[in-house]
């Protein structure tokens, strides 16, 4: 019965709920956005990706308010993953990161320090970029939690994702990617988003550290390079390291050198996918804090990926990529925010599934070929010599 609920409704349905969260929103602060702010918080949980398709949502929020003193509010989900403060490292105009661990808000002693530290910053404007997944009671619960902080004015919640016919989603419904949806929830409320670029500024601290790792590997500034990242947090969403190996002897085999990116905890099987590729294949994997692979990417023509952090660092940092998809999810929503990038993913009768592990061996990732890889790369080279 779900399967067969029209498009249309669904999409009556976002319309419906949002506007429930936006007179939910003026209840708990009727007065208009302000035109001036000495003190905002913007909170946007999430990791590596999430994070940075914020980031032209936050330079919109910046402009807005040039002068104001911008506080991060964040959480990684999980000790060891990557925080606001390390993806951002290279922003200086966010003013301050406030990092905490979800497990600090079950603890009654952690929860006030947290709010009394927030409360005491009396902010005039507080801004939750939502995250996509949030279901209609977070949401309320986070607008309450904003309202606690004593914020002048907040904005920003929406719903991204219900999770009711997604099957029919996918297939009817054109979703726009995270980062143009979180443009759309600050322009919502009047601020300007249409000169707004995704663009990840490096530091030259970090362009010499890239430049050193390259030096080491007698790569000069000439090479053609291209990156491979074999790794996602999810495990259902990579494709197999020995498919990653057969692109990248076909690059190296056209004169390309081979980096490959990616966390310390993936610097095992990048090792091996460095051995299986040859000698001119580089593990670059847990070598860089995330602002140097960036730069690293910089210096890449494109990079072959997994859906995973690696293909929204590599559009803000402007390199193309094929990125490789699985269809757990809806379409669309995590596509990489680049005009050169191309997206290949299969559809299968079990697409848009949302479950955590798959049942059926991964096929949706295993459909996509080698072949279909290698020729996606060889376009998105075409494209850049032209």
């Amino acid at each position: 019965m779900v399967r067969r609920l029209p498009a249309a409704m669904l999409v009556g349905l976002y319309r419906t709920l949002n506007s429930l969260i936006g007179v939910f929103r003026f209840i708990l602060w009727p007065r208009r956005r302000p035109a001036f702010a000495g003190s905002i918080c913007v909170y946007r949980t999430g990791n590596v990706g999430d994070l940075l398709c914020a980031l032209p949502a936050l330079r919109a929020i910046r402009e807005a308010y040039p002068s104001a003193r911008i506080v991060l509010l964040s959480t990684p989900g999980s000790p060891g993953l990557p925080s606001a403060r390390s993806v951002f490292a290279s922003v200086d105009w966010i003013d301050e990161f406030i990092d905490y661990l979800p497990s600090e808000m079950f603890r009654f002693g952690s929860a006030v320090r947290i709010l009394s530290d927030l409360r005491a910053r009396r902010f005039d404007v507080f801004v939750e970029l939502s995250n996509d997944m949030a279901q209609m009671r977070t949401l309320l619960r986070n607008m309450l939690f904003a309202r606690t902080t004593g914020a002048r004015w907040a904005g920003g919640w929406t719903v991204g994702t219900i999770r009711l016919g997604l099957q029919k989603q996918s297939e009817e419904i054109d979703f726009p990617n995270e980062v143009t949806r979180l443009l759309r929830a600050v322009g919502q409320f009047g601020i300007e988003t249409d000169r707004i670029g995704f663009e990840l500024p490096l530091s030259d601290s970090h362009r010499s550290g890239a430049e050193a790792l390259l030096k080491m590997w007698r790569i000069s500034a000439g090479t053609p390079l291209v990156a491979l990242a074999p790794g996602a947090k999810r495990p259902d969403n990579r494709w197999p390291l020995e498919r990653f190996a057969a692109v990248g002897r076909e690059l190296t085999g056209r004169g390309f050198r081979v980096l490959v990116l990616g966390s310390k905890d993936e610097s095992e099987s990048a090792r091996v996918l460095c051995n299986a590729i040859g000698e001119e294949c580089k593990n670059a994997a847990g070598l860089t804090d995330i602002p140097t692979a960036g730069a690293l990417l910089q210096r890449c023509r494109l990079v072959v990926c997994n859906d995973s952090g690696i293909q929204h660092l590599a559009s803000a940092v402007g390199t193309p990529s094929v990125a490789i998809f699985s269809y757990w999810q809806l379409r669309g929503k995590w596509y990489p925010h680049h005009r050169q990038a191309i997206v290949l993913q299969k559809q299968v009768e079990c697409h848009t599934c949302y479950l955590k592990t798959c049942p059926v061996g991964n096929r949706c990732v295993l459909e996509i070929s080698t072949c279909e890889v290698a020729e996606a790369v060889l376009e998105v080279l075409g494209q850049r010599d032209q």
